[in-house]
């Protein structure tokens, strides 16, 4: 599982693509909205993860934004390391860092 964004939160060169094709399909589907949500592992205050998780998925609605998505259209949710995307914690999977999830109603999306 790749994430798309790093540690400090901006997007990965990697990830650009697969964004690139949520975008695409956001066009098309122009009454969809969707939730971003960020997410950490156990490391760190449930404070400092909070805020990760926010700037995480920030940048991944900014950049969908800058492709031309409806910014209305997107919602913010930090799941912090209350809500872990894995909750395997080798360190490959910690280096992994956290996925990208973009909600459509039930339907998740994760890369």
């Amino acid at each position: 599982m790749s994430s798309s964004i790093s540690i400090e939160s901006s997007i990965r060169e990697d990830a650009k693509p697969r964004l690139q094709k949520d975008a695409d399909w956001l066009k098309r589907w122009t009454s969809t909205q969707i939730t971003v949500e960020g997410h950490c592992d156990s490391r760190g205050s449930s404070e400092y993860n909070l805020g990760l998780g926010s700037r995480r998925a920030t940048a991944v609605k900014d950049y969908l934004a800058s492709l031309g998505v409806p910014a209305g259209r997107m919602t913010v949710v930090s799941k912090g390391k209350e809500a872990p995307a894995c909750t395997d914690e080798n360190e490959v999977l910690l280096a992994a860092e956290s996925p990208r999830t973009l909600r459509d109603n039930d339907k998740v999306t994760s890369s």
